[in-house]
């Protein structure tokens, strides 16, 4: 009945049994409820202790017809009783709020009221069984994933129409280019951290993610080569190239396309960063990033964050660094190599907070739940919430990078104040806003 669709766990659905809970400080009808480490706000009369609901987490989207059937949406003419009101956005999207100075980061609902949307009467038992499932479908139907905003304006800002010649088939070779991975959620993952684990703790820069490659791609064969391959000579058909792109785009391959969509910026910052520091790049090198600051003389790559950049600047800050072999098998680079190997060549990597064994950042006393627990606690205590240190303008910290050296698996944590700000854009979404 339950399946997973999408592989980014970060909007997948979850049945969670309501356990831990308190009383929201300033309402007295309103409960505090502790889900995958952070809270979700619901009333005091519709749910209690050891209810089984359905959560979602923050920037999912929820399929229209479920929440229509639900009557959860803001917009009453769009729920199945028009007489209620919701408080769902109409795009079906989970947004952080505030209610009465306290930060919701999620949503509940009861799960029989939620299967009952799929004519599913489910037993208690039925439901104990498959309390910490996680999914995206149900019978093949989409519930939920990740929200991305609809953008209306034409894509390539009128940089003319795209090119007619070879298209990415003709050079990319399978496992070679790699996207960097969204990155899972800490809170959800805290048992993938333990006190003997070498883990390295980074400033989450707020930018435009940016790849950039030296990897092997297909090599234009000339009429000789043809020939000299159709008589069985040994010719070489692969070369190692440089590639860059922004988080899901390839933007360009050195010498043998473009994409001519300049994306969400009046100028190419992604191709002005590639032409400044792709020569750094050792064939089987892929180097992941942030480009922050300013993508020209006048807009910020985000909204208020210049981190120290004045008009016309722009920083990359290297978080990743892997090397690709010729069979297309990728191997992670330690803090340390990626630390050495920038400082050897000119580049600039994102501020380092902490690297050592998780159990000298927070002292392990017997007992790792409770560990975990206070290792979170400590983290967001002495990292989070505070105004960024790196920008003129006044804007909060968007949060850490958690490594675990020993897994090479990377894990964020975000302040509440960043979370607010981050709805509140999306909002008001500006096209030169939005990050690919």
């Amino acid at each position: 009945m339950l399946g997973i669709q999408n592989k980014d766990s970060n909007y997948l659905a979850k049945v969670v049994k309501l356990e831990n809970y308190k009383q929201h400080p300033n309402a007295d009808r309103l409960l505090l409820w502790n889900v995958d480490g952070v809270e979700v706000i619901t009333d005091n009369v519709n749910y209690e202790k050891g209810d089984i609901c359905i959560y979602f987490p923050l920037e999912t989207q929820i399929n229209a017809k479920i929440l229509s059937k639900l009557s959860v949406f803001e917009d009453r003419t769009l729920n199945q009783d028009p007489n209620i009101k919701g408080y769902i956005h109409k795009s079906g999207r989970i947004r952080a709020v505030k209610l009465r100075d306290v930060l919701s980061e999620g949503w509940l609902v009861k799960a029989d009221v939620f299967f009952g949307c799929f004519g599913i009467d489910v037993a208690e038992r039925m439901l104990d069984a498959i309390i910490g499932d996680e999914f995206d479908t149900i019978d093949d139907i989409l519930v939920c994933e990740k929200y991305v905003p609809v953008i209306a304006e034409p894509r390539n800002n009128g940089a003319g129409p795209k090119s007619k010649g070879p298209k990415l088939k003709d050079w990319l070779i399978e496992n070679q280019f790699k996207f960097h991975n969204n990155t899972a959620h800490l809170r959800k993952n805290l048992n993938s951290i333990s006190p003997h684990n070498l883990i390295t703790i980074t400033r989450k820069w707020h930018g435009c993610n940016f790849v950039m490659a030296n990897v092997l791609t297909k090599r234009k064969l000339s009429w000789k080569d043809k020939v000299a391959k159709w008589f069985g000579a040994k010719v070489q058909e692969l070369e190692y190239t440089r590639m860059y792109s922004s988080r899901t785009v390839l933007k360009g391959i050195d010498g043998k396309w473009g994409n001519t969509d300049r994306g969400y910026y009046d100028v190419d910052v992604f191709g002005k960063a590639f032409k400044d520091h792709s020569w750094k790049l050792i064939k089987g090198f892929t180097l992941y990033g942030e480009l922050v600051g300013y993508a020209g003389d006048s807009k910020m790559i985000q909204k208020n964050y210049d981190y120290g950049c004045k008009p016309g600047e722009y920083q990359l800050r290297v978080f990743r660094i892997t090397y690709t072999n010729p069979d297309g098998y990728a191997v992670d680079f330690g803090w340390e190599q990626v630390k050495n190997y920038c400082e050897s060549v000119g580049l600039e990597y994102v501020p380092e907070l902490f690297v050592g064994k998780a159990g000298n950042f927070h002292q392990f006393r017997g007992d790792i739940n409770i560990w975990r627990q206070e290792f979170l606690d400590k983290l967001t205590n002495k990292f989070l919430e505070g105004d960024c240190n790196y920008c003129a303008n006044k804007v909060p910290d968007e949060g850490i990078c958690v490594k675990n050296e020993s897994t090479n698996e990377i894990f964020k944590l975000k302040s509440k104040r960043f979370l607010l700000g981050e709805t509140e854009a999306l909002d008001n979404l500006k096209l030169e806003d939005y990050d690919e």
